[in-house]
């Protein structure tokens, strides 16, 4: 049983596509995921129609930051159906780490949750100043909460390359350590596909990758960026899968017996 919570407070910042490789890569390794969407309005759960939706009760992500008891019912709710799953895949909107932690105070996420043995925090980061800031925040303190949960934090260069050897970034990897286990860290990589833009807006990440490039010629794009698209793109995911691999719980042993001799 593993509960992997995706989060970040800003928008934009790549937590749609992390949750979407996670459920790829786990059902590629055999796994049973089911995917949480803690959200405004439903964007994943369009995506997974199997998929559990709570809403936030909030009119915007603001409103959410600075009143995250609007979320503490809901997630009341929601974390017996988590703690139900094999693997649960937690996407949470913007806003939605901080009303977790605030909720996480309470002595129902504790009862929950314990110290965290079945916890894992993926947090976003981009080299946006306030993501970075508020996502070393986050870390600190789930750390702080959950002291035997996994935390990893996922450089994403959705907004500018991390710098290999950024000694502010392993300063601040160490102070939101803490007392708690540690921190992995994982670089994903930019999708730089010339389509991407209208790649994205084709579904999950293994919808896109069943396209062909003439498919994408169907939606109005020009031949060339079409077909150089699809191969990008098809080594891109493969790389985003491996680097998120190290996140999931190892795959379900078969049951095969040994055949005789």
């Amino acid at each position: 049983m593993t509960v992997v919570i995706v989060g970040g407070d800003k928008g934009g910042i790549g937590k749609d596509t992390v949750s979407d490789g996670l459920f790829i890569a786990a059902v590629q390794r055999q796994l049973t995921p089911t995917m949480f969407e803690i959200e405004i309005e439903r964007r994943m759960a369009v995506k997974y129609p199997n998929s559990i939706y709570v809403p936030t009760g909030a009119p915007s992500p603001e409103a959410l930051y600075a009143r995250p008891d609007l979320l503490f019912a809901p997630l009341d709710r929601a974390a017996s159906q988590m703690a139900e799953q094999d693997l649960a895949i937690v996407n949470a909107g913007a806003s939605v780490t901080t009303a977790f932690i605030r909720w996480s105070e309470g002595d129902v996420g504790r009862a929950f949750f314990g110290d965290g043995e079945i916890l894992h925090f993926v947090c976003l980061l981009t080299m946006q100043d306030q993501a970075l800031r508020s996502g070393f925040s986050n870390l600190a303190r789930f750390g702080e909460i959950y002291p035997q949960a996994r935390r990893t934090a996922v450089l994403n260069p959705v907004v500018a390359d991390f710098v290999e050897g950024d000694q502010n970034i392993e300063r601040a990897i160490e102070a939101a350590t803490g007392k708690a286990q540690p921190i992995n860290v994982i670089k994903i990589e930019r999708m730089a596909a010339p389509a991407w833009g209208y790649m994205m807006n084709q579904g999950r990440l293994d919808q896109i990758a069943s396209m062909s490039w003439k498919d994408l010629v169907a939606l109005g794009l020009p031949e060339a960026p079409s077909i150089r698209s699809a191969g990008i793109f098809e080594g891109w995911l493969k790389r985003l899968l491996a680097s998120l691999g190290p996140i999931l719980p190892d795959a379900k042993p078969t049951n095969r017996k040994a055949k005789k001799e």
